[in-house]
């Protein structure tokens, strides 16, 4: 061990506090090659370690006051969509369609996440990149299907817009429109004597 003027202490530690700020950056935090190879594994440490446990303990009371801004949250993911009439519609559908057709489309987490507890199809997504070209022929085809009235079988579809609403076509005896929990959903043939019926669409 070094010795000086002022003892051992700081005579050591300045130097091997400078060969430490110099050295690169390693994992674990703190190895100290420059202060000799000897000492130059991972389990020498060269003043990191107290400051950094010093300022963890500094931290812990602000730790625990901030606990109580999260409450604990259930492990399941709530199913929003809670009307009897969407076990009924998945039960007698296998799609469920978003329109406009487009990503993070209004109401598309709802949807998601009825579709995928349901398993019903659906291209009701949220994603983080999307092709615009990719999109733009099945954007197309839906909106000459809602203009048309020649919906697919078995499904339904959720209207985002006043647009969509504005250009669906619809017998009003058989197609009903409703808003059912805050979502507004078209559902071809539901009320007609040729309505799709329990167990049409298994499968």
């Amino acid at each position: 061990m070094l010795s000086g003027r002022i003892g051992p202490g700081p005579t050591q530690d300045r130097p091997g506090h400078t060969l430490f700020k110099r050295a690169a950056w390693s994992w674990l935090p703190g190895p100290n090659p420059g202060w000799g190879m000897e000492l130059s594994s991972s389990i020498l440490r060269a003043d990191a370690i107290p400051l950094l446990a010093a300022q963890i303990a500094d931290l812990q009371p602000g730790f625990a006051r901030l606990a109580s801004f999260f409450t604990p949250e259930p492990a399941a993911v709530p199913l929003q969509l809670g009307d009897p009439f969407w076990a009924e519609a998945a039960r007698r559908h296998s799609r469920i369609r978003a329109v406009p057709n487009r990503n993070r489309a209004a109401w598309w987490e709802e949807v998601a996440v009825h579709a995928a507890t349901k398993g019903l199809e659906t291209d009701a997504a949220g994603l983080a990149r999307l092709d615009p070209g990719r999109i733009a022929a099945p954007s197309s085809a839906m909106a000459e299907r809602l203009v048309s009235g020649n919906y697919e079988p078995c499904t339904l579809y959720v209207l985002g817009d006043a647009d969509a609403l504005a250009h669906a076509s619809r017998d009003p005896g058989r197609d009903p429109l409703e808003v059912i929990d805050l979502v507004m959903v078209l559902v071809p043939g539901w009320s007609g004597p040729d309505g799709v019926g329990p167990g049409d669409c298994a499968g």
